[in-house]
């Protein structure tokens, strides 16, 4: 009978929900008094340098990093394809922006796609 209710439980879903109500539990008890910084990362081919392949991979590397060192995105998007302009904006919860990694990495970025500028919109976020 017990061997009957462990596989009830597990295929019930049950599990799955208890696990990740406890991940969000855990994670609002360790961030709860931690501010986190909101990001607007922008990122453009306007001037045409990049192919549209390597715009492509930009975008990828781009999402790619904010993954490594984000929390949760709260937009990833861009313009029309059919526009006359290539832009790409993400906006994301940071907790370590001051540290070097992301903003070395956001750099080198910048260097490996031959880009001018990439520009990063800081702002603080106060969970309420």
């Amino acid at each position: 009978m017990s061997s009957d209710f462990a596989m009830y439980f597990k295929n019930s879903g049950i599990l799955k929900i208890l696990l990740v109500s406890l991940q969000y539990f855990i994670t609002r008890i360790l961030f709860h008094h931690m501010r986190s910084t909101t990001i607007a990362i922008l990122i453009g081919n306007s001037d045409n340098k990049l192919s549209q392949h390597k715009w492509a991979e930009f975008i990828k590397d781009t999402r790619a990093l904010v993954g490594k060192h984000c929390g949760e995105v709260h937009f990833d998007g861009g313009n029309s394809f059919d526009s006359r302009w290539q832009n790409m904006c993400i906006v994301a919860e940071i907790y370590d922006i001051d540290k070097p990694p992301f903003m070395d990495e956001l750099y080198q970025l910048k260097i490996k796609y031959f880009q001018d500028s990439i520009a990063v919109v800081r702002g603080e976020t106060t969970m309420l």
